[in-house]
């Protein structure tokens, strides 16, 4: 293990927005239990496609979608309110 120091741009719950020394950008850190959350949702999504109920997949890949949106909406506010450009274009 190494200790490093980082510069925190947002305390958000369960997704603090976080630059490390080697990298341009800040990025969102993912506690392992969301991150397991996140995955179960994909597998489900994959899986409910293969057995052909659409409808169980759509409701589990809008689940996913809003989990993954909530946590940019938090990312690009933290840039924001440090006057950083988006390391991507938005839609």
């Amino acid at each position: 293990m190494e200790k490093i120091e980082v510069e925190l741009y947002s305390d958000a719950i369960n997704s603090p927005v976080l630059r490390i020394p080697t990298r341009n950008f800040p990025g969102i850190l993912i506690q392992g239990d969301s991150l397991s959350i996140l995955a179960d949702l994909a597998s489900e999504i994959v899986d409910q496609l293969a057995a052909g109920d659409i409808s169980e997949a759509t409701d589990a890949a809008e689940e996913l979608k809003q989990n993954v949106l909530n946590r940019i909406v938090i990312y690009e506010r933290a840039l924001k309110e440090h006057g950083m450009k988006l390391p991507y274009a938005k839609r």
